[in-house]
């Protein structure tokens, strides 16, 4: 009969074999029930360890080429678009420095694309009272300015 300590072997082993194919849940699966059994396997910590070294490495690849793939909102300045879909990777790998960076890079853009926006309104809306203002038509500016407001009160 074999030895448990053989079987936990056998399985980690096992579990090197399934991380070399790229089968990395069940690889994962295979340690975990040694570890249930015995917390301080060594061979089935270290292989625990190389498993999630290697799903960093498979979610940073796959990343990598999703930011390739924003390369179109970038050039058309949809930045909002670019924030959300950034953010939603960042799930799967915290902290790598790439992500990070354009995530950083989006949110500047988004805040300049923002305050832009905001000065030409702004500035329209200036505009729109001065004209008023010459003409006299006082009642129609009080409109403007209580519908205005009403439309920040409704954006905050």
């Amino acid at each position: 009969m074999a030895d448990i300590q053989d079987v936990f072997k056998q399985y980690v082993a096992q579990a090197e074999l399934l991380l070399n194919e790229g089968k990395l849940k069940d690889a994962y699966n295979l340690c975990t029930k040694v570890l249930e059994a015995d917390p301080e396997n060594e061979g089935a910590l270290k292989m625990k360890e190389k498993i999630a070294d290697a799903a960093l490495n498979f979610n940073q690849k796959a990343i990598d080429e999703k930011l390739k793939a924003f390369k179109p909102l970038w050039e058309n300045g949809e930045y909002a678009e670019l924030i959300k879909n950034l953010t939603e990777l960042y799930r799967y790998a915290p902290h790598y420095g790439p992500l990070e960076e354009q995530l950083a890079q989006a949110q500047d853009m988004y805040r300049k694309q923002f305050a832009a926006q905001t000065k030409d309104v702004l500035q329209l809306y200036t505009q729109e009272l001065e004209n008023l203002l010459k003409e006299k038509k006082y009642d129609e500016m009080i409109k403007l300015m209580i519908e205005k407001n009403r439309e920040a009160l409704t954006n905050l």
